[in-house]
């Protein structure tokens, strides 16, 4: 996904079965202040089920109070990679 302050690679495994995200790894050519932030969100993602909202909920939790971690990117360009590569990964929206 590109957002204004740099693409967003995000690869996921996802049990099908359960429709789980077993791991997660976000990565790009965007600048952060806060590396942490990413392996937070990582993990948290980590375990979810394929659910829009729980998705973009986690993803915003963590974002929470680091507006300006991520300069030209904000927490819905993360959903939106996230989301691209469900569809990626299952072919079926979440």
């Amino acid at each position: 996904h590109k957002a204004p302050g740099g693409l967003i690679r995000t690869a996921l495994v996802v049990d099908h079965r359960s429709r789980q995200i077993q791991s997660a790894l976000v990565s790009g050519d965007f600048f952060t202040s806060e590396p942490i932030l990413l392996r937070q969100m990582e993990a948290g993602l980590k375990g979810l089920t394929l659910n829009t909202g729980r998705i973009r909920w986690k993803i915003f939790q963590v974002l929470k109070g680091h507006e300006n971690a991520f300069p030209g990117v904000e927490p819905e360009d993360f959903v939106t990679a996230t989301l691209n590569a469900i569809e990626n990964t299952s072919g079926k929206d979440a």
